[in-house]
């Protein structure tokens, strides 16, 4: 992938995030039916007109034409429709983070609909980290009943599960003309929508804003029409592989653009939502594509870097660039000091992060470095996932309860003290994603083989305790599964490294000795 096909994959990501703020100003005025109907017959016409520039045409009436209708139902008009009215109830950020359950979706409808796509335990596994980023952004809405923002949250989903549809469906027009495919698919769609908009919206009485005409003439134009030519030609240069990357830029952007423009506030549970579900959406598609199979490289970003930028270079800014975010992070929990009722809790915790800069800063380049979706992404997710604890509301009875409560954060001070004296041993050879540098086998390594994860899971249940409910229950359960998927992974890079490994961890524990 070249920088200029990166830039545009980044433009494509922008541009389908930013659909979820058009949306959001379109349909104050235009009603749902008559909004999808105007974007998608416009859209249809720009493909059009590109596809006559290019020097093609419709094909006549046939087989193909029901194809046109089955993709204008499943990949436009439901989805699209769904949208729109649920965005009526809730945020653009929301709508545009529940609308990336899309590949979770598609894994689970391919087991079923296909013979050669069915469910491994890495998938599996994904599908059910994904899930849990649903059950911690919409448990709270869904425990106070059949609610409107409920039910705008439930019909995204459902836009979610007709996009998975469609590209089930999709793969049997491998061999029709992509822009012809785009452009019937969108007349397609508003022949669909439009006896809706008659019958429902009855559009000669709506007096839409110019606001949201513009809004829906930037969507057709921007969001539909030159999104599709981007992706087409995407795929064509980068492979499928490459181009699944702008899954993880869309949520984003349409997060960025709602708090952007429209002043919308994004909560804990929804940035926790959203890692669980990226984090879900890598897990499943973590799978490395047969060599020669046409779908580009693995994952390997760091790859694709060392190919841009001298490798001692690369790493140097990794280190700077850790030490600066962990330093900033340092700086916001010394201003907390009189925040916490536990002192030695802010001073464990503090330690942390100090110890987190002094280790990014003096860490060794790595003998054997992080490459594909499991050992750059589960990683992550691991570090990530305990954040999400904190989207639940403490346990009314143990904050009434002070000997429950100090319990609880010597628990964690603990815990987090353990972790800062993993980290403070590991130091040199500290790294997040699974690299080897060397081996460690003093301090806390002596006894236990993964001090700093033993501690993590301890620190973690601590918080579940305190914040106890069947979102968080669910949360440190994949959390553990993580973290031991994450042991193992290290373990076997540090054997194929180190020879002498295979002895140490022979007379050592995971836990304890």
């Amino acid at each position: 992938m070249t920088f200029k096909d990166l830039l545009l994959l980044v433009l494509l990501g922008v541009i389908w995030g930013a659909s979820y703020l058009f949306i959001k100003v379109g349909v104050a005025t235009i009603a749902p039916f008559t909004f999808v109907f105007g974007r998608t017959a416009l859209a249809g016409l720009l493909l059009f007109a590109v596809m006559r520039a290019r020097g093609r045409s419709m094909p006549r009436i046939g087989p193909i034409w029901i194809s046109f209708l089955v993709m204008g139902f499943f990949n436009g008009a439901v989805p699209y429709t769904l949208i729109t009215w649920g965005e009526i109830h809730i945020d653009t950020g929301l709508a545009a983070i529940l609308n990336a359950l899309m590949p979770l979706f598609t894994v689970i409808f391919a087991h079923y609909l296909t013979r050669d796509e069915k469910l491994s335990a890495g998938k599996i596994t994904g599908v059910a980290v994904g899930f849990s980023g649903v059950v911690v952004l919409v448990g709270p809405t869904a425990a106070g009943g059949l609610s409107e923002s409920l039910l705008g949250q439930l019909a995204v989903m459902g836009a979610a599960a007709s996009y998975a549809l469609a590209v089930i469906y999709g793969k049997r027009l491998r061999d029709a003309s992509s822009t012809v495919l785009a452009t019937g698919q969108m007349f397609a769609a508003a022949v669909w929508t439009l006896p809706l908009s008659i019958i429902f919206d009855r559009p000669w009485t709506l007096t839409p804003s110019a606001a949201s005409l513009a809004s829906m003439v930037c969507l057709s134009v921007l969001g539909t029409g030159l999104a599709y030519i981007l992706y087409y030609h995407l795929l064509a240069r980068v492979g499928a592989t490459n181009l699944s990357l702008v899954t993880y830029i869309i949520p984003v952007s349409g997060v960025f653009w709602g708090v952007l423009i429209l002043g919308e506030q994004v909560g804990l549970n929804a940035l926790a939502a959203l890692v669980l579900i990226m984090a879900g959406v890598a897990v499943t598609g973590g799978r490395r594509p047969v060599a020669g199979a046409g779908e580009g490289l693995a994952f390997d970003p760091f790859g694709w870097l060392e190919g841009h930028i001298p490798t001692r270079r690369l790493h140097t800014i990794i280190r700077f660039g850790g030490a600066g975010v962990c330093a900033a992070f340092l700086a916001v929990r010394i201003f907390q000091y009189n925040g916490f009722a536990l002192k030695p809790l802010w001073a464990a915790e503090t330690l942390v992060f100090m110890v987190l800069v002094v280790a990014f800063l003096m860490r060794q380049d790595p003998v054997d470095r992080s490459r594909g979706f499991n050992e750059i992404i589960v990683p992550l997710t691991g570090s990530l996932l305990p954040f999400a604890l904190l989207a639940s509301d403490p346990v009314p009875w143990i904050m009434k309860s002070r000997t429950l409560l100090l319990g609880i954060f010597w628990w964690m001070t603990a815990a987090t003290g353990f972790t800062a004296w993993g980290m403070w041993t590991l130091r040199r050879n500290f790294s997040i994603t699974v690299e080897a540098r060397s081996l460690v086998s003093k301090g806390p390594y002596r006894w236990v083989r993964h001090p700093i994860y033993l501690g993590e899971i301890l620190t973690a249940a601590a918080v579940a305790t305190w914040r106890f409910s069947a979102a968080n229950l669910l949360i440190l359960v994949i959390f553990i599964g993580v973290q031991l998927y994450r042991s193992r992974m290290e373990e076997s890079k540090l054997e194929r490294s180190f020879p002498e490994y295979g002895a140490f961890r022979g007379r050592t524990w995971w836990v304890i000795r």
